[in-house]
């Protein structure tokens, strides 16, 4: 079982679902996203999001060869951003919305500009839901905000 907690594995969290689609389009887009990870074969584990207030299904990936597979993914979905974590719990937002910038790394191409959001952190219920924006795993119960 993939925990959030995993220390030294750097991971990206995206989501298919879109604010103003019904709840059965954003299943089937779920379940869309879900289906090509599988096929990418990349580790993941589905989570909830709660994100500006909405709480939406999401994606625990694994950072491997394929990111640019889910950079890539995540753009089809018109997801506005993914959550980048790195291996020092480090969280930065990756916008996804705006055309890349015309000088820059490998990586870096795919994203119009980042913003740190801090350390990604497991925190109490209480604290979490207090939150715009917080991450839940239901597999082990574990509440996760930036700070």
């Amino acid at each position: 079982m993939n925990n959030l907690d995993k220390k030294n594995k750097s991971f990206v969290i995206l989501s298919a679902e879109l604010n103003g689609l019904s709840a059965k389009e954003n299943l089937y887009r779920s379940s869309e996203l879900e289906q090509t990870l599988i096929d990418l074969k990349v580790t993941y584990k589905e989570i909830e999001e709660v994100y500006k207030g909405l709480i939406e299904t999401s994606f625990y990936v694994e950072r491997t060869k394929h990111l640019f597979d889910i950079i890539k993914l995540a753009k089809e979905y018109g997801q506005e951003s993914i959550l980048i974590v790195n291996e020092n719990r480090r969280a930065s937002l990756g916008y996804l919305t705006s055309p890349a910038l015309p000088t820059c790394d490998e990586i870096d191409c795919n994203f119009h500009h980042y913003t740190d959001i801090g350390k990604f952190t497991q925190v109490s219920e209480q604290e979490a839901v207090s939150q715009d924006n917080y991450t839940y795993d239901f597999n082990n119960d574990g509440y996760y905000i930036c700070k």
